[in-house]
């Protein structure tokens, strides 16, 4: 061993050593000794020596001298306590706020079960308008097909006494609108939202020049009363897409009036993709079969108009722990998980279910926030 030497005796030695002791006055302790190089001997007294003395030529006979490294650390066994990390309470506290850019895409499933729900548009566009005229914003709203097949839509925005889409400046907008709506051309296509959608905003570049601006926050709103029939792009892929086309996430929405519930009196087929598409991106489903289209056309115009019903959270929550209240004009409303809102996870953002803020009110969103070691 390097740099010191333990100190033992042979058999021979120990034997001698042993028959010397047999008349030795017996000590209450033995004597160790170790030797660093070149040093004298450093001896320890122990208790256990007379014990020793009588079974150590019992382990030397079954194995003979052992060598122990005495300078070798210590071994520690087990696992130290992890800290538990802090959760500290958070409070996102975020202003009701319009953006003054916005671009409205209406697609509408034009084949021939869709001409009363084309009706229940322009009867409503009034309506929707209201929120736009006389507000400040610089809006455009504009119209497309889910047809695919036949040439003047696939993609093409649909013109209304000649303007491809109605501005702030577009005189007799509702009936600009009205012209705008396409009905079932006579000719029967697979409804291909996606497919239309993507060729609307990335590749008709031409016939839509534009239309769709990059300050300007982007509200799609998709009727159809079957579900996707797209070919050249994906569900994933359009989720993909739509999410590189505006830098946060709450200047981009995607609204699904479709086949909810099926079967239901005006619908073939639930709108599965187009509810997926909803979800991962962020907006409002509505069922097709409803009578009554004015709150939906509410929700939409408020929405549309830069008030929004979802919010984003700072941090990740702990379920269970977060509390909503708007403060509007001095005044404190409280608000029920499940009853006026809901969480979802993948997006971290809470949304009302039908209540929107008004401009200007501060929605307040207090929470457990998820501890690291929770998170991971």
């Amino acid at each position: 061993m390097t740099g010191q030497t333990v100190l033992h005796r042979s058999l021979q030695d120990q034997k001698r050593s042993a028959d010397a002791d047999e008349h030795a006055v017996p000590v209450s302790g033995s004597r160790t000794c170790l030797r660093e190089a070149g040093q004298r001997p450093i001896c320890a007294t122990s208790l256990w020596g007379c014990a020793m003395r009588t079974l150590l030529p019992v382990f030397l006979l079954m194995g003979g001298c052992v060598e122990y490294a005495v300078n070798a650390p210590p071994s520690i066994h087990g696992v130290s306590n992890a800290v538990t990390p802090e959760t500290p309470v958070h409070t996102d506290r975020l202003i009701q706020v319009t953006v003054p850019e916005v671009d409205v895409l209406w697609v509408l499933d034009n084949s021939s079960s869709m001409d009363e729900e084309a009706v229940k548009i322009i009867d409503n566009f009034p309506r929707f308008l209201d929120y736009f005229l006389g507000s400040g914003l610089d809006y455009h709203i504009g119209m497309i097909s889910t047809n695919m097949e036949l040439a003047g839509h696939q993609g093409e925005l649909q013109e209304g006494l000649g303007n491809k889409w109605i501005d702030v400046d577009t005189a007799s907008p509702e009936d600009v609108f009205a012209e705008m709506t396409p009905f079932y051309p006579g000719v029967s296509h697979n409804e291909s939202g996606r497919d239309a959608i993507h060729a609307a905003l990335a590749l008709q570049t031409i016939p839509n020049d534009g239309f769709l601006r990059e300050s300007a926050s982007l509200h799609i709103v998709l009727i159809s009363d079957e579900d996707d029939h797209s070919v050249s792009i994906t569900k994933d892929e359009f989720i993909g897409y739509l999410d590189t086309l505006k830098p946060q996430p709450d200047r981009l929405s995607f609204n699904s009036i479709v086949g909810v519930q099926t079967p239901c009196d005006g619908s073939w087929e639930r709108g599965r993709d187009y509810i997926d598409v909803s979800e991962a991106i962020g907006g409002i489903v509505w069922s097709i079969c409803e009578d009554d289209w004015a709150p939906v056309v509410d929700s939409l115009g408020l929405q549309a108009a830069g008030l929004k019903r979802e919010f984003f959270l700072a941090h990740q929550p702990a379920l269970g722990t977060i509390e909503v209240d708007v403060v509007f004009e001095g005044v404190t409303y409280d608000f029920v998980e499940g009853d006026d809102w809901y969480y979802t996870a993948s997006r971290n953002s809470i949304t009302f279910h039908e209540y929107i803020p008004d401009a200007l009110a501060e929605v307040s969103i207090t929470y457990d926030q998820l501890s690291a070691l929770e998170f991971e």
